[in-house]
């Protein structure tokens, strides 16, 4: 294709580009849009596991409990968090002033016997166990869980629950 003695292009070569723009640009990414999760109006749909499948279910403390001791001890679960990556952490969300967020280390298989009181379980679950070091009194935590991951699969983090700890109290004379 050359120019014609204007400098600019005929009508049938500017046909010409134009179909070649839509035969191999325009139709392939019309053709692979269904593929990459976009159909119209709804968001994408990715390969990502369900939230629920990523947070495992809390046994001690039981979700909610209030009056948990402050000393170091372990957050006993049914199952272990879905994923290689997942972080877990204790999060205050009231009390303490200044009480930070608590990365805690990996699940392990839980020592027993767990701790009490416990929400119930099925007999023959095998029980899972993160060590948490010595708690702020007077603190309700969130239990979450999250990833560094920027894939197409970033996690949103979520909670298997919450508990608030107990007041210490020292220097009580006669107690």
């Amino acid at each position: 294709m050359g120019y014609n003695d204007g400098g600019t292009r005929s009508v049938g070569e500017l046909r010409a580009i134009l179909y070649r723009v839509c035969l191999y640009v325009i139709v392939p990414v019309i053709t692979l849009l269904p593929a990459c999760g976009f159909h119209g109006s709804h968001p994408p749909v990715y390969p990502c596991p369900a939230l629920a499948e990523i947070g495992p279910t809390l046994v001690y403390p039981i979700p909610n409990a209030t009056g948990v001791p402050t000393t170091a001890s372990d957050l006993i679960f049914t199952s272990r968090p879905a994923g290689s990556d997942i972080t877990t952490s204790l999060v205050p969300t009231s009390g303490v002033a200044g009480a930070t967020t608590l990365e805690l280390g990996a699940f392990a298989i839980a020592p027993s016997p767990i701790p009490s009181p416990a929400a119930s379980y099925a007999p023959s679950t095998t029980l899972f166990a993160v060590a948490y070091p010595a708690l702020e009194s007077k603190t309700t935590y969130s239990i979450q869980y999250g990833t560094s991951d920027t894939g197409p699969c970033p996690l949103v983090p979520t909670s298997s629950g919450s508990f608030t700890t107990s007041y210490r109290i020292t220097n009580v004379r006669g107690a």
